[in-house]
């Protein structure tokens, strides 16, 4: 008999898998093999009987995300996000969405910032919130620096939390909010230990907070340490092919490390990815 394959779960009553799906836990694994086919406890949920081989299996995936597709895909909401991301591709919102709800119906997984994001929401329809605070920030005696990096934070918190019922259902693969640490940091080497005490403070606002660092000879040491902490990472300012195979040799130093300290004892709550990001436009 043929098997049920992912690319033609219509063919399955979609209601029927709905309800089967919604009565599991959210950390109940889903297996998935390379011909396509679902199973739950190694055996279809077409209820077939018949197994996966072992050697088959090539994904894990909770129940949420597969609802989370299945019902994208039954009200005809698929979007090219959505075939951009079934391609390996996982699109972010470059900003902070007005509808973050609206973003990820749309297929976005994740959010980004940095200096010049924030300075248009000060022109933005939120300019006057914006602007008590700073004021507010100002009368309490903080510096420009300061006042930008409390607002990001703020912010950053908010939007890290509307994104994380995203980041768990896909148990922290996409749904990360990306913060850039002061970029003057990133080109003076005494000012290394200013990287790693601010990437290290970002990284404690949620667990889906993402640390964006310069791929810059001094911002290559943050990469790697950061990494080695256990924080998540992902690197801007690329511009050319030596320069990521660079980015990429800190990563492997930092994940080596970070394994080590974990094989030592030496445990950090919270997420281990660290993520290059693309290469810049030149």
């Amino acid at each position: 008999e043929e098997r049920p394959n992912w690319d033609l779960l219509n063919s399955i009553p979609t209601e029927r898998v709905i309800n089967h799906l919604e009565k599991l836990p959210p950390d109940r694994e889903i297996f998935a093999s390379s011909a396509g086919t679902l199973a739950e406890d190694e055996h279809f949920i077409s209820a077939h009987g018949m197994r996966i081989p072992p050697g088959d299996i090539i994904e894990i995936i909770p129940p949420t995300e597969i609802l989370r597709t299945i019902r994208a895909s039954a009200s005809g909401t698929t979007t090219k996000l959505h075939e951009l991301k079934s391609l390996g591709t996982a699109a972010w919102y470059d900003g902070f969405p007005p509808d973050i709800q609206e973003a990820l119906t749309q297929g976005i997984l994740g959010v980004t910032t940095n200096p010049s994001i924030v300075k248009g929401k000060l022109t933005g329809p939120d300019k006057e919130l914006y602007v008590r605070r700073i004021r507010q920030l100002a009368q309490e005696g903080k510096n420009v620096a300061d006042i930008y990096f409390a607002l990001v934070e703020e912010d950053i918190r908010k939007m890290a939390e509307m994104m994380r019922p995203l980041w768990e259902s896909t148990r922290g693969k996409e749904g990360y909010v990306s913060i850039e640490v002061n970029p003057q940091f990133a080109f003076k080497d005494d000012e290394y230990n200013l990287t790693m005490e601010q990437g290290t403070r970002f990284a404690r606002l949620a667990p889906n907070v993402m640390i964006k660092v310069p791929a810059t000879p001094e911002g290559l040491k943050a990469i790697r340490d950061l990494t080695a902490l256990g924080v998540n990472v992902n690197v801007t300012l690329i511009f050319g092919l030596e320069q990521y195979r660079e980015v990429v040799q800190a990563f492997k130093e930092g994940a080596s490390q970070f394994m080590q300290n974990l094989q030592n004892g030496k445990k950090r709550k919270g997420l281990i990815n660290a993520t290059p990001e693309r290469l810049s436009s030149v």
